[in-house]
C-alpha cells in the first residue's frame, strides 16, 4: 500500500485518528521492518514532546502550529518523493517549537542524569517491532507494552513487560538482560524466548527457544534455569513455579504473523479465529471434535483468505454471513 498521508500519521501520533485510520497505519507498519522502524521513531519523538514538563496550552499551541506547517507543505510538495522528508521536517519543527518556547522553564528544572524512560505500546489490532539500544529485538503482541531506558547503563539491562513479547536478546556477558513483570522475572545473557503475562494477572509463562534463561517468581515461588524447548509457568493462585516441555516455536509464532495449531481440534481452532478476527464461529455438530490438527498458517488481513488456507489442512466448507462464520463438513465427504 502507499505510504499514509502526512496528516494521517500526525493524527495517529496525537491520538486523534479514527479506527479506520488506525488500521491503515497498522497495515502500513506491518508491510516492512523499515516502515515499522520509522513509525516507532516518530512515536518516540512525539512521546518526548508529551513527556516534557509543559502545560496543556503550550502543547496544544505547538501541535496547532505543527498542523499549520503540514497544511502549507502539502500544497508545495505533494509527491511521494518528498513525503518522507517533509514529515520528518514537520515533526522536527514541532519539537523545536516546544523546545524554544520552554527553555526558560527547563533551566529551572532539577537536572537528571539518568537515561530517559520510554514506554512502547502496541495497539489493539497489531503487534509492534522494537530494536533497543543494545541491539536486542523485541516484538510486542497487540495490547502489550514495554518500558525500557533509552540507553542501558550500569551492570544490567532492565526492561518491564506488560502483556506478551518475543525477545531476541543481544549477547552481552558483562550486562545481563532482565525482563520484569508482576509475576515473573527472566534473566538472560543472550537468547530467544517468548514471555506472556495473562491479562487477568493470574499466570505468566516463558517459552525458551534458544540459549539459557533463569526464571524467578516475584512472590517467593522459587527460581529455575530453563533449557530450549522448556516452558516455565508461575500461577499466582497456587503460588507455584512449574516447568514442562512445550512447543516453544508454536508459542512464539505470532511474532512472524503465523497462527500455530498444536494438537488442536476444530473447537480450539474456532476459538483462535474468533479471538484474532473478532467474529463468531459456529461449528456444525457433524464435525469429529476428537480429531486434532497441528501446523502453522500465515495470518492474513482477511479471514476469508485464512479459511481458504485452512481447507488444505481441515476437510471443511464455510460460509460468512455478516459477523458469523459457519463451518460444515464438506458435501462430498
Amino acid at each position: 500500500m502507499n505510504r499514509p498521508d502526512e496528516t494521517v500519521i500526525i493524527e495517529y501520533l496525537m491520538g486523534n485518528c479514527s479506527d479506520e485510520t488506525l488500521e491503515t497505519i497498522a497495515q502500513w507498519a506491518r508491510e516492512s521492518d523499515e516502515n515499522a522502524a520509522e513509525l516507532f521513531q516518530l512515536e518516540q519523538l512525539h512521546r518526548q514532546i508529551v513527556a516534557s514538563k509543559t502545560d496543556d496550552r503550550q502543547v496544544a499551541s505547538a501541535q496547532q502550529r505543527l498542523n499549520d506547517i503540514i497544511a502549507r507543505r502539502q500544497h508545495v510538495d505533494a509527491t511521494p518523493h518528498h513525503s518522507r522528508r517533509n514529515l520528518w521536517k514537520a515533526v522536527a519543527a514541532a519539537v523545536a517549537l516546544i523546545v524554544v518556547g520552554l527553555v526558560a522553564t527547563w533551566k529551572l528544572m532539577p537536572q537528571n542524569d539518568s537515561p530517559q524512560t520510554i514506554v512502547a505500546a502496541a495497539p489493539a489490532n497489531a503487534d509492534m517491532h522494537i530494536t533497543l539500544s543494545d541491539g536486542t529485538k523485541v516484538w510486542l503482541n497487540e495490547r502489550s507494552s514495554l518500558e525500557y531506558p533509552q540507553t542501558f547503563d550500569g551492570g544490567q539491562r532492565l526492561v518491564k513487560l506488560t502483556g506478551e513479547a518475543y525477545f531476541e536478546v543481544a549477547k552481552k556477558t558483562s550486562q545481563p538482560f532482565i525482563v520484569e513483570s508482576d509475576l515473573m522475572e527472566v534473566k538472560v545473557l543472550g537468547t530467544k524466548f517468548n514471555f506472556c503475562n495473562e491479562a487477568n494477572g493470574v499466570k505468566a509463562t516463558v517459552n525458551l527457544i534458544e540459549g539459557v534463561v533463569e526464571v524467578k517468581g516475584t512472590h517467593s515461588e522459587g527460581a529455575v534455569e530453563l533449557q530450549p524447548g522448556q516452558m516455565a509457568e508461575v500461577d499466582r493462585e497456587s503460588g507455584r513455579l512449574r516447568v514442562r516441555q512445550a512447543d516453544a516455536l508454536a508459542a512464539s509464532a505470532w511474532h512472524d504473523d503465523m497462527i500455530p495449531f498444536s494438537n488442536a481440534n476444530i473447537q480450539n481452532i474456532a476459538r483462535t479465529l474468533e479471538s484474532l478476527y473478532g467474529m463468531k464461529v459456529v461449528i456444525d455438530s457433524q464435525f469429529d471434535t476428537k480429531r486434532t490438527y497441528s501446523g502453522y498458517i500465515k495470518r492474513k488481513d482477511s479471514i476469508d483468505t485464512v479459511l481458504m488456507l485452512l481447507r488444505y489442512t481441515i476437510p471443511m466448507d464455510y460460509t460468512i454471513e455478516g459477523n458469523i462464520i459457519r463451518l460444515t463438513p464438506p458435501k462430498n465427504q
